[in-house]
């Protein structure tokens, strides 16, 4: 006698597939820290946030009315998730240590669009509440991330918070996967300016093997190419398309895009990369959820 098979919804089998393959991703670096003698710091930290999250999800869950609230918090625990493998297999990438492509990404921005970073500069630094405006934009990622991941499933729209998470995680890994075949330090430090890259230091001590420990609460975002900043943008105004908020995204993520060269320190060439990993996780995630 053959049993009935109970088939998982679309959405929970696709978060199922994307938190395992964020531990899967987690624990491949996890495994290569130890092999290497190199500690991670703030496990405990991440594994009792992402244990919050988890009851609070069980009780909303339980609560009548509690379903938006739930979804809240299965949405950030998979983002965080998701966020967290995807910056350590950044470093991971990074340590991989293949040849530095400034030099090839400067050249396609002369070639293809006839591009200097340092000229842009120049003239985004000479008009200084242009570049202010620009700096703002380029600062409000986290917030507008935080929003999205707040608002979308509070308002009930579970499939559109549904489709947010995937386009994230799916550019996520596409972007990692890219760095690691072309790294770069980016275009102001090619151009002989390393005051504002922050990241620099974390970039080389991965290539020099000089890195003292993986600190999960202090990650740096490492991977220029592409600009996942764009991604980003292009995510946050696709999940706003239909809303009230829909013209304040495209206003504030086209600042976003704009600012990515002068505030992120990318090539021009950063940015188109970053929209078409983003068209294409989009294209990929409403095929894949419908």
């Amino acid at each position: 006698m053959t049993e009935a098979r109970t088939r998982l919804p679309a959405r929970a089998r696709a978060g199922l597939i994307a938190a395992g393959a964020s531990c899967a991703a987690a624990g491949t670096v996890f495994v290569w820290s130890w092999a290497n003698g190199l500690p991670v710091r703030g496990l405990p930290d991440l594994l009792l946030t992402l244990a919050v999250l988890a009851l609070n999800l069980l009780l909303y869950r339980r609560l009548r009315g509690g379903e938006r609230a739930a979804d809240l918090a299965a949405g950030v625990a998979l983002f965080t998730a998701m966020a967290t493998a995807g910056s350590l297999l950044s470093y991971l990438a990074f340590r991989a240590g293949a040849p530095l492509a400034d030099a090839r990404l400067a050249a396609w921005d002369a070639a293809l669009f006839g591009f200097h970073w340092p000229d842009w500069a120049a003239w985004v630094e000479a008009r200084p509440g242009l570049r202010d405006t620009l700096r703002i934009a380029y600062t409000s990622m986290s917030l507008q991330i935080a929003a999205a991941l707040v608002l979308l499933p509070l308002a009930g729209m579970r499939a559109r918070a549904d489709e947010f998470l995937a386009v994230m995680g799916l550019s996520l890994a596409v972007t990692v996967a890219i760095s690691a075949a072309l790294p770069a330090e980016g275009a102001a430090v090619f151009f002989g300016d390393e005051t504002p890259a922050h990241y620099l230091d974390a970039q080389r001590a991965l290539r020099g093997g000089t890195l003292g420990a993986l600190d999960l609460g202090n990650l740096q975002g490492i991977v220029t190419f592409p600009s996942y900043h764009t991604v980003t943008a292009v995510a946050l105004i696709h999940a706003a398309r239909g809303t009230p908020l829909a013209f304040l995204a495209w206003v504030l993520n086209g600042l976003m895009i704009l600012s990515t060269p002068t505030e992120g320190w990318h090539y021009l060439v950063d940015v188109v990369a970053g929209v078409a990993v983003a068209v294409g996780a989009v294209w990929a995630a409403r095929r894949r959820l419908g």
